[in-house]
This record gives C-alpha cells, sequence and structure tokens, in this order.
C-alpha cells in the first residue's frame, strides 16, 4: 500500500502512526528497567527480533520465500556486534524454540542476551491464529508496547524483512 500512495497521503500516514504509537511515560519507563537491568546504555546494544512459527514459515512458502536461517542470523548478530564493539543484545521473539537457540548461541558465543519476561508459544496465537485468543490483553499488550520502544530505540535493530512488525518499528 505504501508505494501506491501519494507522497502526502503517505506522510500524513506515518505522522499520524508516529502520534498514535508514540510510547507513553510508564512504557519508556519499563524500557529503561529492561535495558538498565541488562546494563544496557543508548549505544552498547543490538536489538534483534527473531520471528519463527510454523504458520509465517507456510506463509512465506506461499509467497515462494523464505525464513532466514538461525546460521545466517547468528552471523548478522555476531558481525552487528562487532560493529558497535558490544556483547549485549536485546532478543525479541514469541518463540520458545528461537529463544533457547539465542540463548544457546549467546553462551557460547559470550553474548549477553537480555529479552522481556512473557508468555512464549512456537505457532502464532495473536490476530485470531488460535481460536479464542485475544489479540491485545493487558500483558501482551503491555509487552509489545515496550519491545516497540525498545526496538525503536535500538543503536541497530535486526527484523525479518517479512514481518510487519519490522514495518511497524521503522
Amino acid at each position: 500500500a505504501w508505494s501506491h500512495m501519494p507522497k502526502p497521503a503517505e506522510v500524513a500516514l506515518r505522522s499520524a502512526i508516529r502520534f498514535l504509537f508514540r510510547p507513553r511515560e510508564w512504557v519508556q519507563a519499563i524500557s529503561s528497567c529492561v535495558l538498565g537491568g541488562a546494563g544496557m546504555r543508548a549505544h552498547n546494544w543490538v536489538g534483534v527480533h527473531a520471528r519463527d512459527s510454523p504458520e509465517k514459515s507456510q506463509e512465506l512458502r506461499e509467497r515462494g520465500g523464505a525464513m532466514e536461517t538461525l546460521k545466517n542470523q547468528f552471523t548478522m548478530v555476531m558481525g552487528l556486534a562487532s560493529m558497535l564493539v558490544t556483547t549485549r543484545v536485546l532478543l525479541q521473539t514469541a518463540s520458545p524454540s528461537q529463544l533457547l537457540a539465542y540463548e544457546n548461541f549467546g553462551n557460547a558465543n559470550n553474548i549477553s542476551l537480555c529479552y522481556t519476561n512473557n508468555t512464549r508459544e512456537d505457532h502464532d496465537i495473536w490476530g485470531g491464529w488460535k481460536h479464542g485468543s485475544e489479540a491485545f490483553t493487558t500483558s501482551p499488550g503491555t509487552v509489545a508496547a515496550v519491545n516497540a520502544h525498545l526496538a525503536s530505540i535500538a543503536p541497530v535493530f535486526m527484523s525479518p524483512s517479512s514481518s510487519a512488525w519490522t514495518d511497524f518499528v521503522l
């Protein structure tokens, strides 16, 4: 839709999104706690959004694409961390298997991994993927708001181009 929108309408829409989704003071305070608790300062960490689920993989296959391999993700993380001269990574993922893989990677490579404490499932449970699930209950909504703010202030943010989260954060 962005590519077919007249420039003035695109500017207006992006401005409206920035206004509507600006972080409240309490979101900024929680974000500061997350960063402070992990010893992260404004310039010394890499933000990573790791997206993986059977539903996303199927969606990408139907579009002729594929998820980036963990090996490639880890290579990119190491390169970004080296560029920033840091070992600190803030991970955003809804997948417990992705979290475990990143924890193992971090432990093996002297990467200090930080992430929000929230419920995770390997299948997409939001947006109607799971019958009866609610997209915006308090806890997931709070986690999303904090993660969105953290991603937006990351010195470097790595996220799949196929994810709506990437566009939202940008």
